[in-house]
């Protein structure tokens, strides 16, 4: 009814005159904004942040890199679309993708909803001359004539732009090389979805992600955890070996927003606007149980 009044289906076909904004500079200072005020500072052991910029950042983890997590669902598609790079797919590190190391990595990531033809018709799409491998020109040519949306900043791009010497910035999805003095920044979390693919019975950090933290672990370094996601995920046996943890939820476009709070250049004001659980038998929680024992209550949230 609301649609009728406002006129909507008068023309079914829209007005694209406004287009020409998707994007804008202006736009884009206010996601930046948004995102500084919804970061959640959770953990901040020894006030490890917020960083120097001349501080040696190892950069893991599925999210590091990825717009579509950022995003979320319901962005350019349905289910949202999980956008990996090259070097997170390239998992022997030899800059050709083979059909086996998409299939391991998309198993690792979507679990029990992953969907073996997509991906295998993902593959072929980027497979321009069907020799069974993708190197990065062809890689490069699906990303373009496919694009995401209007230009954003990942995470680590965000990073880069801030860090004062870009030899300081070890990008290494997959942690295979924490050698060397410096701390790790761990981003994970959610791939995009919605209804469907979004039912999950566990809340559990997926096994790329849960690979990738196991090697930070042994490091002996200290660990930075930024998540990415549209709820809490169940993290009780990881919280004790993170130094500090950040819930970035989903930041779309504007990485600088995490940015901004990791170095300092904004002060996290976010509080939580549910109660972190424990454990998926905590489900749902309330700050009025009569039991109420929740990770994270209700209203948390950390500040420098």
């Amino acid at each position: 009814r609301v649609k009728y009044e406002l006129n909507l289906f008068n023309d079914p076909y829209g007005n694209t005159k406004y287009a020409r904004y998707v994007g804008d500079p202006k736009h884009r200072e206010i996601a930046r904004s948004a995102v500084n005020k919804s970061v959640v500072l959770l953990k901040n052991n020894s006030n490890i942040l917020p960083l120097e910029k001349n501080q040696k950042i190892y950069l893991v983890g599925s999210g590091a890199n990825n717009l579509g997590m950022q995003n979320g669902g319901w962005t350019v598609e349905w289910q949202g679309r999980f956008t990996p790079d090259f070097e997170i797919l390239d998992q022997n590190s030899n800059n050709l993708l083979q059909r086996s190391e998409f299939t391991n990595f998309y198993k690792d990531i979507y679990g029990t909803k992953y969907d073996d033809g997509s991906v295998k018709g993902l593959f072929s799409s980027m497979d321009t001359n069907k020799n069974n491998s993708v190197d990065k020109k062809e890689f490069e040519s699906h990303e373009a004539s496919s694009p995401f949306q209007p230009a954003g900043t990942s995470i680590y791009n965000a990073i880069d732009q801030f860090i004062m010497d870009k030899e300081n910035l070890a990008y290494d999805p997959r942690a295979n090389d924490l050698n060397g003095d410096g701390i790790i920044i761990a981003v994970i979390g959610e791939y995009p979805y919605a209804e469907g693919y979004g039912d999950n019975e566990n809340l559990s950090i997926n096994s790329f992600d849960q690979e990738v933290l196991k090697k930070c672990y042994n490091s002996g370094k200290k660990v930075i955890v930024i998540m990415l996601s549209g709820r809490p995920l169940i993290i009780k046996n990881h919280i004790q070996k993170w130094d500090a943890f950040l819930a970035a939820w989903l930041p779309g476009m504007a990485g600088e927003g995490v940015s901004d709070v990791i170095f300092g250049d904004y002060n996290p004001t976010g509080k939580l606007s549910f109660s972190w659980p424990k454990n998926i038998k905590q489900i749902p929680i309330d700050y009025n149980d009569e039991n109420y024992d929740p990770l994270f209550k209700f209203g948390f949230g950390l500040t420098y």
